[in-house]
């Protein structure tokens, strides 16, 4: 069958290249299937629920991803997730496929264009930037550096960070920058900006930096500030600030049996610092789920445990454990965000 669909897809690859060589045997599909439980005390975290107790949940979600080459300097990139919850305050919801990317990617020299529905992650992930990101962006290399410059439109919402009640929404023009500098093979510091159109909820700038103390531990962290309008009428007339500090040791490798990491994280964000991240911290139980959620990395403060090992093969265990807080209270809504997550995460 998995031969079938990539004859197929060569073939369409083919015509739309008009003659360009794709082999089925050039074509990757790959991609994961995440089974996570989740358990948190925070109304805004994944339920709209009309109370304030504690809730908890199942998710499953897959991503199918799609590599084919059109020729030696041109692929095509395409990705499709789906899934289905269930929990203590909603009914069993199956969402619908989404494309999560279809670009057009193209080498030449040291510079790499991408057209399309792209994937764009700022930083070391205290920004988790937008979804469904329609546009185009440019990465440049030297030998220490990489720049990306990306610009586009997206459809975003924005929610209260302690209710999870949608403020506004509607489609927004996004540009960005992204430095990367690698100080040596252990080290590099990376500075970005972001904002939409009008800055009226993202004029976003971030420093962070990471380093490999040996082959077992990493160190990292990150600080920002969001000067929009959304952020200041929320804090005083100031900027929404936030940052996170982090150590881990090792990691799970799904190829390698056994693997295991563990990690720890302190982070504090000021409300409105990201009202509609999708962050790579996992603050929150569900930022895989709906990525455009509020209650994100905002309005949050405390220390984050996690562990992770591959328990089968190409099968990764995750859990997270998080006794964060407010930073402050908005809505006289309990300060308790506290949560646990686990996740069975299969790699195909």
């Amino acid at each position: 069958m998995k031969k079938k669909v990539a004859a197929l897809l060569a073939t369409l690859m083919v015509g739309a290249a008009a003659g360009s060589a794709c082999l089925a045997s050039d074509i990757i599909i790959n991609g994961t299937f995440d089974a996570r439980y989740s358990n948190a005390n925070d109304r805004g975290m994944y339920n709209f629920s009309p109370d304030l107790t504690k809730k908890s949940g199942f998710y499953h979600r897959a991503d199918i991803n799609l590599i084919a080459p059109v020729s030696k300097d041109v692929s095509f990139i395409g990705a499709l997730f789906a899934g289905s919850r269930s929990s203590s305050s909603i009914a069993d919801r199956l969402d619908s496929p989404s494309v999560k990317l279809a670009m057009i990617v193209a080498k030449k020299g040291n510079a790499e264009y991408h057209v399309g529905r792209l994937a764009f992650q700022q930083g070391l992930g205290l920004t988790g930037t937008t979804p469904y990101f329609d546009g185009a962006s440019v990465e440049l290399k030297t030998d220490k550096l990489t720049t990306i410059l990306v610009g586009g439109n997206t459809f975003i919402t924005t929610y209260d960070p302690d209710l999870a009640n949608p403020i506004s929404s509607g489609n927004h023009n996004f540009y960005g920058v992204d430095a990367a500098y690698d100080i040596d093979k252990d080290k590099k510091i990376i500075a970005t900006l972001w904002q939409n159109g009008d800055k009226d909820v993202y004029k976003t700038a971030t420093m962070g930096y990471k380093q490999n103390i040996n082959e077992d531990w990493v160190v990292s962290g990150e600080y920002g500030r969001n000067d929009s309008t959304l952020a200041k009428d929320n804090n005083g007339g100031s900027a929404a600030k936030a940052y996170f500090a982090r150590v881990k040791y090792q990691g799970a490798d799904p190829a390698k049996l056994g693997s295991s990491g563990v990690s720890l994280t302190y982070i504090k964000a000021d409300p409105y610092f990201d009202p509609c991240s999708d962050t790579l911290l996992e603050t929150t139980p569900n930022g895989w789920n709906y990525p455009t959620n509020g209650s994100n990395i905002d309005n949050t403060k405390g220390l984050v445990f996690s562990y992770e090992q591959t328990v089968f093969d190409k099968t990764v265990f995750k859990v997270n454990y998080a006794p964060v807080k407010r930073v402050k209270d908005m809505n006289g809504v309990p300060d308790d965000r506290s949560y646990v997550t686990a996740d069975l995460i299969i790699h195909f």
